[in-house]
């Protein structure tokens, strides 16, 4: 569950991005692993595997309550785009 400050604001998360426990695909570090959702005035980013990138307050939000990777959650978006940065 995300944590909001007195003025509404988003306290920066640490998340762990993992792929959902009845999928049977094994853990690597590629599919599971560290982040952070951080907010910076009403700049939201979000970090993981030495990348950052730009996301909406919904995004964040939406990472937060649930770090999981499947199809069309939110932590799975981010984490191909994550992955493109890697791979430029």
């Amino acid at each position: 569950m995300f944590s909001d400050n007195n003025e509404g604001m988003i306290e920066p998360q640490r998340l762990r991005i993992r792929l959902l426990k009845w999928q049977e695909i094994p853990q690597q570090a590629d599919n599971d692993y560290p982040a952070e959702v951080l907010n910076d005035g009403d700049q939201f980013l979000y970090r993981a595997r030495g990348v950052t990138v730009p996301i909406t307050e919904y995004e964040a939000r939406m990472v937060i309550d649930n770090p999981y990777m499947y199809y069309f959650s939110t932590a799975l978006r981010l984490h191909n785009q994550i992955k493109q940065r890697i791979e430029r």
